[in-house]
């Protein structure tokens, strides 16, 4: 697709979104208005997400250093990247760590390992959500982000789960193979998992420098019969090349040598791919939404026309049907709801459960530690106390600073599975509404906009100082011109109490916090999913109520009604055939194609 037939699409497409909101506002339709403004939004920004997959060791790093002609992310020889990291456009470099709690931080190029790498941030221990580079490449130009994910199959489990995590996002996909280890049934697994999100996939054999041409060859073709015959890739395309010749090849500044490595080539067919065929992608994800609100105003405005031609004693008997199917649905979705409220009661267990064995640890490692600095000699009793307070205030940061990312995630994921499968029940609900209502008239149902997830916040701080009023001495302070036999029973004891009253309260404070975000985040989605289902009874009934009124009016009434109403039907299928435009872009261009010397083969 070219810039000038993305333009000629893109434009009456935003303008028959427009369109369906303004119907979908005439007819009171608030959530489909909202959902169409949303996607309106997203296809003005135009954002399109490119992503490098792959498992473990299979060099994805250096593969976007190599494509970027600059060696701005981390590599080494032990399984790296950790966390995900999305390369934008920007004038000149600029990197911002985004934390989980909702903080951002700028970082200079010598910092970025220790938030993205195992080794600088284990486990994700630092609490890292994503990080931001922004860097001025061509690839980047035009709403294109890049996206390095850590490798799937490692011994680190939570790179596996950051990478799954992003997939939804994906518009395409540039997928990476080692020449040095035949597919494994892990790759294929994965591959599986993904193909439902990308609209497109790339496919690259790297290391090949790491063998003889004849053994390319073979690899080659095993690599592309596993993808045809055992991942589901019949026209797979497989690019050979060499990231790490590449990457020396753009330092040392030898076009020759970089030639070789076989890196431009596939260059050549991702830029004709962004030139092409980002717009098909992103014009086709917009319209086939689009689809669902059309078929649901739709499904409105013929429900309505028939009603008006329906005999005023069967309308009644539809309504009397409607609204016993209305309850019925209405007492499943009141069981939802007490089950959502169930599996949140759970998780919130779950995290207590966690809370309680953490507060146990802490307490008794803070006082193991009090008790060995008890032990040394050669402090005042004063540098005692204000050794045993620094103690606790590092000891409980650095370990809440710890294990409060690990509790964020387990509730995190938690909280996603049980919005998926909440999100999944309410939308078959609302899918039997349409269906049961489409079937009173003998409508066909062409699509309903359904319910999609809310993110949640985190406002956290730590108080890690003992609160005295302004007037009262510190007994400790006081005791500490005592003895240090006297003082150091009355020291012990009052450390126990602090440790007590600080791990508490941290605690308490974790708590409080991860209850509150939950609790928040589930009225709103609660909220969320009784708004859709809610309209979508509401829309059906105001339909039936209003052809019933209008049955009771005059005929000039009815007819003027049936004039806008079909007149609305003529708008709506205006939206249909720009929709239909763009449709057939599902089998435009194709999927790119390497050049003829590699799809050939040859090595």
């Amino acid at each position: 697709m070219t810039a000038v037939s993305f333009n000629s699409l893109r434009q009456p497409l935003l303008d028959g979104l427009d369109e369906l909101q303004g119907l979908a506002g005439e007819r009171g339709m608030a959530s489909i208005a909202a959902y169409v403004r949303e996607l309106a939004a997203r296809l003005r920004a135009n954002r399109f997400y490119l992503v490098v997959l792959g498992q473990f060791k299979r060099g994805k790093t250096t593969f976007l250093n190599a494509l970027l002609g600059e060696k701005l992310l981390p590599t080494a020889v032990v399984p790296l990247t950790s966390i995900v990291t999305l390369l934008e456009y920007g004038e000149s470099l600029e990197i911002t760590v985004h934390f989980r709690d909702g903080r951002r931080q700028q970082a200079g190029l010598a910092e970025l390992p220790a938030y993205i790498t195992e080794e600088g941030n284990p486990a994700n221990e630092k609490g890292v959500r994503q990080v931001v580079v922004r860097y001025p490449s061509r690839y980047l130009k035009d709403g294109v982000v890049l996206i390095d994910t850590p490798g799937v199959g490692s011994i680190y489990q939570n790179n596996t789960d950051e990478t799954y995590k992003y997939l939804p996002m994906v518009d395409a996909a540039i997928f990476l193979l080692s020449s040095d280890q035949p597919i494994s049934r892990a790759e294929v697994d994965f591959l599986q998992d993904t193909r439902q999100y990308a609209a497109r996939m790339f496919f690259i054999l790297n290391k090949i420098d790491y063998l003889e041409p004849a053994d390319r060859k073979a690899a080659l073709d095993f690599a592309r019969r596993t993808l045809q015959e055992q991942a589901g890739f019949p026209d797979a395309v497989i690019f050979p090349l060499s990231a790490r010749q590449a990457m020396k090849a753009r330092l040392a500044g030898d076009e020759v040598a970089l030639e070789a490595s076989r890196l431009p080539a596939f260059s050549r067919q991702l830029e004709s791919f962004l030139m092409a065929e980002k717009g098909r992608t992103v014009l086709l994800a917009a319209a086939n939404k689009a689809a669902n609100a059309l078929g649901e105003l739709t499904l409105g405005v013929e429900m309505e026309l028939r009603a008006l031609d329906t005999p005023l004693q069967e309308l009644q008997e539809k309504i009397r049907l409607f609204e016993d199917m209305a309850a019925s649905m209405e007492q499943e979705r009141r069981d939802n709801a007490y089950i959502l409220k169930g599996e949140l009661e759970r998780l919130l267990e779950e995290l207590e459960k966690e809370i309680l064995r953490f507060q146990e640890e802490q307490g008794g490692r803070l006082l193991s530690g009090i008790e060995r600095l008890s032990r040394e000699k050669g402090r005042s009793n004063r540098e005692l106390l204000r050794a045993m307070d620094d103690y606790l205030r590092s000891t409980l940061q650095e370990a809440l600073d710890r294990w409060r990312p690990a509790l964020e995630e387990k509730a995190e994921q938690g909280y996603e599975r049980l919005v998926a499968r909440f999100t999944g029940r309410t939308n078959r609900l609302i899918a039997e509404v349409v269906r049961q209502s489409a079937q009173l008239f003998n409508l066909p149902v062409q699509g309903f906009t359904g319910v999609e997830a809310l993110e949640h916040e985190s406002g956290l701080y730590y108080l890690l100082e003992e609160e005295h009023s302004l007037l009262a001495p510190d007994p400790v302070k006081i005791s500490a011109v005592l003895p240090r036999f006297i003082f150091g029973p009355v020291l012990m004891g009052e450390m126990r109490r602090r440790i007590d009253m600080l791990v508490d309260r941290n605690c308490g404070r974790v708590r409080h916090d991860l209850s509150g975000r939950l609790l928040k985040s589930a009225r709103q989605f609660r909220r969320q999913l009784d708004e859709k289902f809610d309209a979508t009874i509401n829309g059906t009934r105001e339909v039936l109520q209003r052809a019933l009124a209008r049955k009771e009016k005059s005929r000039v009434e009815t007819d003027a009604a049936r004039d806008r109403l079909e007149r609305q039907m003529a708008r709506l299928a205006g939206v249909k055939d720009v929709l239909a435009r763009v449709a057939v872009l599902e089998g435009g261009a194709g999927r790119p194609r390497p050049d003829k010397e590699l799809s050939s083969g040859r090595t």
